[in-house]
């Protein structure tokens, strides 16, 4: 009887706690990004209005999967 009361309790939790890991990645990563952002808008106030090298998908620049992203070259044009 004790035994199927805390299977139970367990079935009803884990979801629950999943789902409180989930949202604790998605703050953790989402604080990431905006770390990043703000380094890159430092960099920006530092050197003129010139995005960093690689950042930016022009040619004779790095070409990494952030400045391919469109998330990134949204971002970059409404910066600029």
């Amino acid at each position: 009887m004790v035994i199927a009361i805390i299977a139970i309790l367990a079935a009803i939790l884990f979801p629950v706690f999943a789902r409180a890991r989930e949202k604790a990645r998605q703050s953790s990563c989402l604080s990431n990004v905006k770390q990043m952002a703000n380094a890159a808008m430092m960099y920006l106030q530092d050197y003129d209005e010139v995005f960093p090298g690689g950042l930016v998908g022009s040619p004779g620049a790095g070409q990494g999967p952030v400045s391919q992203s469109s998330a990134f070259t949204d971002f970059k044009n409404t910066m600029t």
